[in-house]
């Protein structure tokens, strides 16, 4: 039997896409089976990453989530990350975000930018306080990763790690955080 398409259709490798991107092969009905669909297979049709702040009675629940048996680790890292290359970063309170693809991030909650330098990459620019806390906690989950190789706490740090990371691509400061983590 032949494969017939329905849904929405990645324009580039045809195969079923997410809803609403792509075009429609088979009627309302069809289309709305792509509802479950995050990316096509070959990765050129795929739903946007969003992120939500986490609301604060919510707060407790986030970094067991983001730094799975190691949330204390994972967030002082975080914190340290930033310390050592923002300058000007000296501690306050961190937004918790959830994102749409399951992955998770910390961000400072500051106005200003920041100046990161990066040694060992030689990165040395200005970044909002939301794309320095993408970076360290990109930071601290790989630094995680590391210490639990082997593991399937590392597989889940790891997921938490690419969703991030797939999250970061479509940012509007994505060249600055590609440049501090490479």
């Amino acid at each position: 039997m032949d494969y017939q398409p329905h849904g929405y259709i990645c324009k580039s490798c045809g195969n079923p896409a997410p809803m609403g991107i792509g075009y429609v092969v088979g009627g309302l009905a069809a289309a709305q089976a792509s509802e479950s669909i995050n990316c096509c297979l070959c990765g050129y049709s795929r739903k946007p990453v969003t992120a939500s702040l986490v609301p604060n009675g919510k707060r407790m629940d986030f970094l067991p989530q983001l730094f799975p048996g190691l949330y204390i680790h994972g967030e002082i890292y975080v914190y340290q990350n930033l310390e050592s290359i923002a300058d000007a970063y000296n501690g306050g309170y961190w937004n918790y975000y959830a994102l749409s693809n399951g992955g998770f991030y910390m961000a400072p909650d500051i106005a200003e930018t920041l100046h990161i330098t990066v040694a060992g990459n030689f990165f040395d620019g200005d970044l909002s306080a939301d794309a320095a806390g993408i970076v360290a906690t990109l930071f601290a989950l790989n630094r995680l990763m590391f210490k639990t190789a082997g593991t399937t706490l590392c597989d889940r740090l790891m997921n938490n790690f690419y969703a991030l990371r797939d999250y970061a691509a479509e940012h509007p400061e994505h060249r600055g955080i590609y440049g501090a983590i490479d």
